[in-house]
């Protein structure tokens, strides 16, 4: 790196010709110069903090052409879509549940699991499925039951007590209690573990 002296064109042994001030106040000035033109080269300079933004406006666009021509069509990779099957291989299938969904009273679908009676108790095992766009609707009980939030989320209102659920809760409703379910945003699905003493 230059010294000041190299920088300034002094000359370290002092001419005696010219006093000391003199020799300081021309480097000084050069001093001075040097620093402007040094300026001058920086701000002609353009940092790239300042083409940013143009590189975008141009780099993003042509990216995009690039991609919409090259994964466009089958000419990229000579790939097209798959041909449609034969209609005799379009059948439905015709399987169906051993035990579906079915109305159960004014709303809920309802289908029954399991059902067994043991020790003088009839269990039952029900689920209960609630369309979002449906009023809250009565659950017909046999006996007390243990229910289950098995998706979605709801209310329910058991008596004249009402409690917001969410899958996964449990509540309980003793035998004879009036139980109405509605769902809140989706389909409503419940599992009920009824239980009745046979007579």
């Amino acid at each position: 790196m230059q010294s000041f002296c190299d920088l300034t064109g002094i000359d370290r042994t002092t001419d005696a010709a010219e006093p000391v001030e003199f020799q300081s106040a021309v480097a000084a000035l050069k001093l001075l110069r040097w620093k402007k033109e040094r300026r001058e080269v920086v701000r002609n300079v353009v940092p790239l903090r300042a083409m940013r933004p143009r590189l975008i406006h141009f780099i993003g666009p042509a990216a995009l052409v690039s991609m919409l021509v090259s994964g466009c069509g089958e000419g990229s990779r000579g790939v097209s879509l798959l041909p449609s099957p034969p209609p005799e291989r379009m059948q439905i299938s015709k399987s169906q549940s051993e035990t579906p969904f079915v109305q159960a009273g004014a709303g809920a679908l309802a289908r029954s699991s399991f059902a067994t009676s043991v020790a003088g108790y009839a269990v039952e095992v029900r689920d209960f499925l609630v369309g979002p766009a449906q009023n809250a609707v009565s659950v017909d009980m046999t006996g007390a039951a243990v229910f289950e939030v098995r998706d979605g989320t709801g209310t329910v209102t058991i008596g004249e007590k009402t409690a917001a659920v969410s899958m996964g809760a449990t509540f309980t409703v003793s035998e004879g209690e009036k139980l109405r379910i509605e769902a809140r945003g989706g389909p409503f699905v419940l599992r009920a573990h009824m239980f009745k003493a046979e007579q």
